[in-house]
């Protein structure tokens, strides 16, 4: 007897109540594409005027180098399809005339090249080499958001195939609408693309499990293929497809397939597994093949005519040394190595994976007012509880109870909205396994499914069989959703411009973020813009004006934005080259992440270790100060202990001083917040004096203290 599944995106089962309803104007495919237009909109608008956001400037530089050169030495863990996608601005001459001159890359006959220094040389394409930045950014986030675009157009069509219409219009206005997505949706990174490539990808695999075809089976390949180029995550998508096939070769239902004009029902689980392990081999010969594809069938990183003196990070005298000598990695790195050995796959592609492996097991992260070094058990789902809206968490609440509540009436099937699921459990375990906490981005690929499943509460605004009018409670609920929706966009939109900032009421807001998160999660270099600006009109203006001081957290130029400062550390442009001077009032800036000392030599909290070295620090001060006074007694004073030591002791004053006056900083309450992510607080001749020589705010007995490698790079 044959048992025909539905012909839409959800796998073999009986098709959900609903779902053949007839579109209206407020839900039909042209409502999905205003919603996804709207999405691009507003993910542009945000980002026309943010500066440089951390990684960007690694994704862009590499990106160009993949178009221009046919070289894949730089950042090659980042994805070379959304690196491709961002740069194709680069990629104008092969396409078009030759008149349509790309951007200048940096010079390759210096060492920043041979030896792949992917910060120097990204520094040098976005501020050095006379290109227009801001036009640069321009079109690499363009790319993004037009596959943002295409990520809620998905999230519409797979929530149609499971809740019809209705619920497909919820689901694509959560994704829209998310916080989330719109702040990744305009960066020039590979987070979005790897959200977007997952649930694509996901949705070719469960046609193929729905009915076999070569068609099919090519297009899950490539799409796995592309998800693989997009970031080394992509992998969870391996035990992600052979759990869903183990549980379709599980069920009763035969197999579809067909392949030559007829359509064959294959019954017996000996042959439907048959079958299936068929079309895995098939689609992963074709995945592994767009691997290859990617970078230009070649093995080496480099071409042969300009091979790397050294790859990005160390190479893999690098990643061996972590592996063996350390165990970082486990078996997946030591199969990396494996593959490498025998040349599975490409070496940029081996080399970028084998980077993530041995960087996911200890790394500086932050969360509520505690730094760490080897992660948080609890990091993702509190970040997830913070930066997720309210109406938000109220949909997928109501859709819960919507698929409770109509269980065993045919409005839910679980095989139905089991993928989606299992997406959302896959993507969270693998987070939750990592001590890599260094932003709510990398669980952001859960978002997609779901909004997915917020479609089905839209189940509540649909009569019960046989019934002539909703009962009383399922009206509040239908109309607690449209409350919940409403809700979610006016969050939202209240956010706007700052996404990236964006936390909830029950975190306190996006005032009191950077209470909660740092680093990627709010604060990633993005916001010198809006601080320049400020500088310029406010405080430019006061008699006398008032001297800035600055310590930032990103790759950013604060120069190129017209920025008059005094540099505090920072992290990665230390600025020691600036010399220990005397701190005095004026308007101080820091960075979320910098006033935390997540990257710095002395985190949070102020300790008495802290105490004790400062207070070292102050008398070597003093005697050296002393000793200037006598240009001959200071040749002799130097040299006691060295040019180096003294050199050395001088950066280390400059981090404790920094350290001590930003504990201070954190009782208080700042007078100013620069995208939520940069806060400012005006300070006396004497309030300066309290926070470096007074009683310390904070006195922990131990201090966190980082490993020898927990820098960011």
């Amino acid at each position: 007897m044959a048992v025909h599944a539905p012909d839409g995106p959800s796998s073999p089962g009986t098709q959900p109540a609903g779902a053949q309803r007839p579109a209206r104007w407020w839900n039909g495919g042209a409502a999905a594409l205003a919603v996804a237009l709207a999405y691009v909109v507003l993910a542009l608008h945000a980002a026309r005027d943010k500066g440089v956001a951390y990684d960007e400037l690694a994704h862009v530089t590499a990106g160009a180098s993949y178009w221009l050169f046919d070289d894949y030495r730089l950042d090659p863990e980042n994805g070379n399809l959304p690196q491709r996608l961002a740069t194709l601005a680069f990629a104008w001459p092969r396409w078009l005339a030759d008149s349509a001159a790309p951007p200048a890359f940096p010079a390759r006959e210096q060492v920043e090249w041979r030896r792949s220094d992917l910060w120097e040389l990204g520094r040098q394409l976005l501020f050095a080499s006379g290109n227009d930045r801001r036009a640069v950014l321009a079109a690499a986030r363009a790319g993004i958001a037009v596959l943002g675009a295409g990520l809620v157009l998905l999230v519409y069509l797979w929530s149609r195939a499971l809740f019809g219409p209705a619920g497909a219009i919820v689901s694509a206005l959560a994704c829209a609408f998310s916080p989330g997505l719109l702040a990744h949706g305009a960066l020039a990174t590979s987070d979005l693309a790897v959200s977007a490539a997952l649930t694509g990808s996901l949705l070719l695999v469960l046609r193929v499990l729905q009915r076999v075809t070569p068609v099919r089976v090519a297009a899950a390949g490539l799409g796995v293929g592309l998800a693989l180029v997009c970031k080394p995550s992509a992998l969870l998508l391996a035990p992600l497809s052979l759990l869903l096939v183990v549980l379709r070769v599980a069920r009763r239902e035969p197999l579809e397939v067909s392949g030559d004009g007829r359509v064959r029902l294959v019954a017996g689980r000996a042959a439907r597994s048959a079958w299936l392990a068929g079309a895995a081999l098939a689609a992963l010969v074709l995945a592994v093949t767009v691997v290859w594809c990617a970078y230009g069938f070649r093995y080496a990183t480099s071409p042969a005519s300009d091979p790397p003196e050294a790859l990005y990070y160390g190479g893999w005298p690098y990643v061996e040394a972590r592996v063996a000598g350390e165990g970082r990695g486990g078996a997946p790195a030591q199969a990396t190595l494996w593959m490498r050995d025998r040349r599975l796959l490409p070496e940029s592609w081996l080399y970028g994976l084998a980077l993530v492996l041995v960087h996911s097991e200890q790394r500086a992260c932050f969360l509520d007012g505690e730094v760490r070094f080897h992660g948080f058990a609890d990091f993702y789902p509190r970040a997830f509880a913070y930066k997720s809206t309210l109406g938000f968490l109220a949909l997928l609440g109501l859709a819960l109870a919507a698929a409770c509540a109509r269980r065993g009436r045919g409005a839910v099937v679980a095989w139905d909205v089991l993928p989606p699921l299992l997406l959302v459990a896959t993507v969270a375990a693998a987070a939750l396994g990592t001590r890599l906490n260094i932003g709510y981005r990398h669980l952001l690929p859960v978002e997609p499914p779901l909004c997915v499943l917020a479609g089905a509460a839209t189940l509540w605004w649909r009569r019960p069989p046989g019934a002539s009018r909703m009962g009383r409670a399922a009206r509040a609920a239908a109309a607690a959703v449209v409350l919940a929706l409403a809700g979610l966009v006016a969050e939202t939109l209240a956010a706007r411009p700052h996404f990236l900032g964006f936390f909830n009421a029950l975190a306190g807001g996006p005032a009191q973020g950077w209470r909660r998160l740092v680093d990627s999660s709010l604060d990633w270099g993005q916001d010198l813009p809006e601080l320049a600006a400020w500088l310029r009109t406010d405080v430019a203006a006061r008699q006398p004006r008032p001297a800035a001081h600055l310590s930032y957290f990103g790759t950013d130029r604060p120069e190129a934005h017209g920025i008059e400062a005094r540099w505090l550390p920072g992290y990665p442009d230390v600025r020691a080259e600036a010399g220990l001077f005397p701190l005095t009032a004026g308007v101080y800036c820091v960075s979320a992440t910098m006033l935390w000392g997540v990257y710095s030599p002395y985190p949070a909290p102020w300790s008495a270790d802290d105490e004790r070295e400062w207070n070292q620090v102050c008398t070597d001060l003093r005697e050296f100060e002393a000793a200037g006074a006598d240009p001959a007694r200071f040749r002799e004073f130097i040299a006691a202990r060295g040019e180096a030591w003294w050199t050395k002791r001088l950066l280390v004053a400059g981090w404790l001083r920094l350290a001590r006056l930003c504990a201070w900083l954190r009782a208080r309450e700042a007078s100013r917040q620069f995208g939520h992510a940069i806060l400012v607080w005006e300070l006396t001749d004497d309030e300066v004096e309290q926070a470096l020589f007074g009683p310390p705010a904070e006195l922990r007995p131990e201090q966190p203290r980082p490993p020898d490698d927990t820098s960011r790079r």
